[in-house]
């Protein structure tokens, strides 16, 4: 399975631009979709992380829609699905991702 992920529209792009005037790069969120079973999300540096969804146990029992149903707060600070009011920091995807066991975002 191929996994792409791309940052697209005006509020990355602002977060993006944001986190560089307050040094925070390798701690905000730009972008994040959910593609399969996968969490893709790129942080302001930008970096790709990729994570499994089933990392995260409390997903378990949502819905592909309820998945999809989520947000990134205006600073980037960490997204949030209103279904079980989940909120995920780039520590926690960081944590979660992927590339710590050698598996990169490309070609998954």
């Amino acid at each position: 399975m191929q996994l792409t992920a791309q940052i697209r529209g005006r509020q990355p792009r602002r977060r993006m631009a944001r986190a560089r005037q307050v040094g925070a790069e390798r701690h905000l969120i730009a972008a994040a979709e959910v593609a399969g079973n996968y969490l893709l999300v790129w942080s302001c540096e930008p970096r790709l992380y990729v994570c499994s969804l089933s990392s995260f146990p409390f997903f378990k029992g949502y819905s592909e829609k309820a998945l999809q149903k989520f947000e990134i707060s205006p600073s980037g600070s960490r997204i949030h699905w209103p279904k079980g009011d989940v909120d995920l920091d780039l520590s926690a995807i960081r944590y979660h991702s992927l590339a710590k066991s050698g598996v990169s975002g490309r070609g998954l």
